[in-house]
């Protein structure tokens, strides 16, 4: 029955208690971060002083004081398609940024014997790399992107003077920058790209929610890692601890059987790919019926009026005989259900992109009520379902394909007449096949929300279910300054 997936759609995404979902994103998904954010990072540097420089030329009748100072170092920029992003296992990363090119604006004084002059000039920078290392890791259940060690190569600097120079004094500053200040400008180029970056990655995961409550309900969602990611050739693997919590009871454990092994990635898949494991969804069912709001009320307003059956006395009586001679015929009636055990669904094969078959049981204690008030019987029934999962705005949400109540047993009845039970199970399909669009539209709009960063959006998101998990897949579109 669909009101089982109800209770997924408050929960959000979830895993298990052991790994009850993976994620996967490969080198091109890399790629199209460091497109969108790495420019950003570069601007971020913003200037760079380099410290004064001070020296002298000759000696005696011929000594010439030279200062070289306001050594302003801006403009940084690079070639985005020539630079790239590496995967290097088991842990780490590198990022080559190519074609850097920059420029630098200085002042210089000069002093001798018979006189002074002053000036300024500039630098282009041109044919300088940079690549930087880094691992990837778990830490307190976070992931944690470290730069281990970084490196800036300038490869041409191109001097000039705003007017014309004595030879000594232009050949020394240009011997400066060509020889000491050109280490001294790598050193504080790769110290503020080291900088820049770190701070960059640090916001970039620290946007990203590892426990999520839920409003109304004391039940959260804990994302945190197992263990440290694993970079192979082609993908990062994240291994997630992922368990529904009664935020209530700190020593919640819930019952649920062990996920299935999930396979490796696929490389030449989309960017970002999840594995869910019904384990996980399972463990969302548990909580939902731990704290009791595996419930709803099915009421005559939810049956189109003009369906041949109806939730009042009139109708009901044709299975529960004596319900119109005791309250009177027409009179409104609700069909009250909450789940009597913890429901189970499990996730079976593949139907195709985009769509897939997950089938599920829930037993349910029904309460025919008229008027909301005068219980008239109560039943047991065991009901079965199989649904498609569809994936919308990296939202994952169901279609009910079919519903079926396989059993019922009647435990109360007020009245104490015969009541007819394959009859009853007839009525009763039919009643919550026909409340099912209200109850889609009540309960299941919300939609389980999977993991995302605030910088993206996904596209052409899609999900196959296999046997024990759904295989979800999208594209992000990355939105950085």
């Amino acid at each position: 029955m669909k009101l089982v997936l109800v209770y997924l759609g408050l929960l959000g995404v979830a895993m298990s208690s052991n790994v009850g979902m993976e994620l996967g994103f490969t080198e091109a998904m890399l790629e199209s971060l460091k497109t969108a954010a790495l420019p950003g990072v570069i601007k971020g540097i913003g200037n760079i002083q380099i410290p004064d420089q001070q020296g002298q030329i000759g000696k005696d009748w011929y000594e010439i004081k030279v200062e070289v100072y306001d050594i302003v170092l801006y403009g940084i920029n690079f070639s985005v398609s020539d630079s790239a992003f590496l995967f290097s296992t088991p842990n780490k990363y590198i990022l080559k940024i190519e074609g850097m090119y920059a420029k630098t604006d200085f002042k210089y004084h000069y002093s001798f014997p018979i006189g002074h002059g002053d000036g300024s000039g500039n630098i282009e920078i041109s044919q300088t790399n940079c690549e930087v290392q880094m691992t990837i890791s778990e830490r307190n259940g976070k992931p944690v992107v470290t730069i281990d060690n970084s490196s800036v190569y300038v490869g041409k600097l191109d001097i000039k003077f705003d007017h014309s120079l004595i030879g000594d004094i232009s050949n020394w500053i240009t011997s400066l920058f060509n020889n000491k200040l050109k280490g001294d400008i790598q050193n504080d180029m790769n110290k503020s790209i080291q900088g820049s970056l770190q701070k960059s990655i640090d916001e970039s995961l620290s946007s990203i929610s590892l426990y999520s409550k839920f409003d109304n309900y004391p039940i959260a969602i804990d994302y945190s890692l197992t263990s440290d990611p694993i970079v192979t050739n082609d993908y990062t693997e994240i291994q997630a601890l992922g368990i529904f919590i009664d935020t209530n009871d700190p020593d919640y454990s819930p019952p649920v059987k062990a996920p299935t092994n999930l396979p490796g990635f696929e490389s030449k898949g989309k960017q970002i790919q999840i594995m869910l494991t019904d384990y996980t969804l399972n463990t969302g069912l548990y909580a939902a019926y731990k704290i009791d709001i595996i419930t709803y009320n099915i009421t005559d307003q939810m049956i189109p009026s003009s369906s041949p059956v109806h939730l009042d006395t009139t109708s009901l009586d044709n299975v529960i005989p004596g319900m119109s001679a005791k309250y009177g015929k027409d009179k409104p009636c609700n069909l009250y259900c909450n789940a009597n055990t913890q429901p189970s669904i499990q996730c079976f094969g593949s139907v195709g992109q985009g769509k897939g078959l997950i089938q599920g049981t829930i037993d349910l204690n029904c309460a025919v009520q008229v008027e909301g008030v005068n219980t008239v019987a109560i039943f047991q029934n065991s009901i079965q379902f199989n649904t498609t999962a569809i994936v919308k705005d990296w939202v994952l949400n169901y279609d009910l394909d079919d519903l079926e109540v396989e059993s019922i047993k009647v435990v109360e009845n007020a009245l104490n007449t015969n009541i007819d039970v394959k009859d009853l199970k007839l009525t009763l399909n039919f009643i919550i096949e026909a409340a099912l669009p209200t109850i889609d539209k009540k309960l299941l709009q919300q939609g389980i929300p999977l993991p995302n960063s605030k910088h993206a959006t996904y596209n052409d998101g899609t999900v196959s279910v296999m046997d024990g998990y759904l295989f979800i897949e999208a594209d992000p579109e990355w939105h950085y300054n």
